[in-house]
């Protein structure tokens, strides 16, 4: 679930500065779930336009920062552990498999053989 909730952390954020709809921004975070996440930037988009057409380079780069940190800062702000966000996160993945959505969320799965490797975690979108 962290592909699919830091994904939609760095969407939030970068919607934010250029004042745009949510759905009109794609972006793709991949890696572990906290500070050695990496936000793609060449995945990230609004409207289709690479987002440093929307968004200057210093602020993307603190986007990113914030992407990274967002679980804590969460934390810091309540006080106990997050947990809707990533509950939310869980019910975008089962919906999108339980109602056949052909949905593409960023997730890490373990491979036991498909494409001829084992034991290595890769990403599937």
């Amino acid at each position: 679930m962290a592909g699919a909730l830091d994904s939609a952390r760095y969407r939030y954020f970068v919607r934010r500065p250029p004042a745009c709809r949510w759905k009109n921004v794609e972006a793709l975070v991949l890696g572990g779930h906290g500070d050695d996440m990496v936000p793609i930037r060449s995945c990230c988009r609004v409207a289709g336009m690479p987002v440093d057409k929307f968004v200057d380079e210093k602020t993307l780069a603190g986007i990113e920062a914030r992407t990274r940190k967002a679980g804590g800062e969460i934390v810091g702000l309540i006080g106990v552990s997050a947990f809707w966000s990533p509950a939310i996160a869980a019910i975008e993945m089962v919906e999108a498999i339980v109602y056949d959505k052909k949905k593409i969320i960023p997730s890490c799965v373990l491979l036991e053989g498909e494409y001829g490797v084992k034991g290595l975690f890769s990403v599937c979108r």
